[in-house]
């Protein structure tokens, strides 16, 4: 994305904060929009969230409680409380629900942390971080350091820009979760096999797992076990691998990179291109040159 393009997401990202929460947010950007720190209060809530070009570093300042994500990366369900921290990947949609809460928001553009992390795969460094709750002192203490020095100075000095560098470090540095341990039942042959075809039949539609869910008339969450029981992963995780299995077809063909994206529902080429990177570890324009 241009400076430009990214000042226009910051300031929607801006209007969503405004809008779910329930006092009068306080926001610091950078000047080119690549960075959003926030200080907001949110009502409990529970729904589908859709993805954001943003790294999302959320921390509880106050209140908390019950916890819950679905992700591509799998699922987290805990308790946020005081010193909490979730960390949600560019593009990364879930399910789930969120406790009411006074968060320390810090929102990083993918470009940004990109480049933050380049020496270290980038964001694929960040997937233990984000498939759990974290309770780190030294990212609690550097996140209200920085609040409070960017009340006077803004988030565009040398110290941000440090204390940037060192909660994306640390955040690589987390140990993945313990794997959990539970009998679940696969989803019978001809069910699996109607959300398969469903599947296949939407991939540039704007697919949610409630549409799968609701085609074999399950609940979210016992699909989302037994579809993963059944297929070794996760619904989003199994979508996002079946639009790049086809990128790569399409890839091979005349279509142009946003025509491709557009295909396979992704709103922009910059988050298809995230997509396709993660999965394959190749741009597209890389992927086409050379296979």
């Amino acid at each position: 994305m241009s400076n430009v393009a990214w000042n226009d997401e910051r300031q929607q990202f801006a209007a969503r904060v405004q809008h779910r929460s329930v006092s009068q947010a306080e926001l610091v950007t950078d000047r080119a929009g690549h960075v959003v720190l926030a200080k907001a209060t949110f009502e409990a809530s529970a729904n589908e969230f859709k993805g954001s070009p943003y790294l999302m570093i959320s921390h509880v300042v106050d209140g908390g409680g019950s916890f819950y994500r679905q992700s591509e990366l799998g699922k987290i369900n805990g308790i946020m409380r005081r010193g909490s921290t979730a960390v949600s990947l560019p593009g990364s949609q879930a399910e789930g629900r969120n406790p009411g809460a006074q968060l320390l928001g810090l929102a990083v553009s993918s470009v940004r942390v990109e480049k933050e992390l380049a020496d270290i795969c980038g964001l694929d460094s960040l997937h233990a971080a984000s498939s759990q709750l974290l309770n780190d002192s030294l990212i609690a203490s550097v996140l209200t350091t920085v609040w409070t020095d960017c009340q006077y100075h803004g988030a565009s000095t040398a110290f941000f820009d440090h204390a940037l560098g060192l909660i994306l470090q640390r955040l690589t540095r987390q140990p993945a979760p313990m794997p959990r341990t539970r009998s679940v039942t696969p989803l019978p042959k001809r069910q699996l096999s109607l959300v398969l075809d469903l599947i296949e039949a939407r991939l540039g539609d704007d697919l949610s797992v409630s549409d799968l869910a609701c085609e074999i008339d399950r609940d979210v969450h016992s699909f989302t076990r037994a579809f993963r029981a059944s297929t070794g992963k996760a619904p989003f995780e199994y979508l996002t691998y079946k639009r790049m299995e086809k990128a790569k077809e399409l890839l091979a063909g005349p279509k142009n990179i946003t025509e491709i994206a557009g295909e396979l529902s992704y709103s922009n080429p910059a988050k298809f291109a995230s997509a396709f990177k993660r999965h394959t570890n190749f741009s597209p324009s890389t992927w086409r040159k050379c296979f």
